[in-house]
């Protein structure tokens, strides 16, 4: 009993003596930046901009009337109204870049609207 008492009592010393080490703490690591303090100091390509969505004007007016939709391909809605017929319906979506097309939804029929447009007209 003594002696296995002894084996465990000096397993579990040596488990613990290996196990405990200095972590190493993100603050401890410098990073590699420039000595930029604000983004005006930053070094960026001509031509860059901090845009990450672009905006599309979508204007439709319907030959009757119904619930719009514009959706992008995982069915995220971008906007949904009630639009009357002959009645022009404008709105302004924020589309992220990485988002290349969106569609419009009206009465059983779909539009794709390029999110590079700056301005889209439906006659749907």
């Amino acid at each position: 009993m003594k002696k296995s008492f002894l084996i465990l009592t000096t397993a579990a010393l040596a488990a613990f003596s290996t196990s405990c080490t200095k972590e190493i703490s993100i603050t401890d690591q410098k990073p590699d930046f420039n000595d930029a303090e604000t983004t005006n100091d930053l070094d960026v390509p001509d031509g860059f901009t901090w845009k990450t969505v672009n905006e599309v004007e979508v204007m439709i007016t319907p030959s009757s009337s119904g619930v719009m939709e514009i959706r992008d391909a995982e069915q995220n809605v971008y906007q949904k109204a009630f639009v009357r017929a002959g009645e022009t319906f404008t709105t302004v979506i924020s589309v992220p870049l990485a988002v290349n097309s969106v569609e419009l939804y009206f009465n059983g029929k779909s539009e794709s609207i390029s999110s590079s447009a700056s301005k889209h007209t439906s006659q749907l």
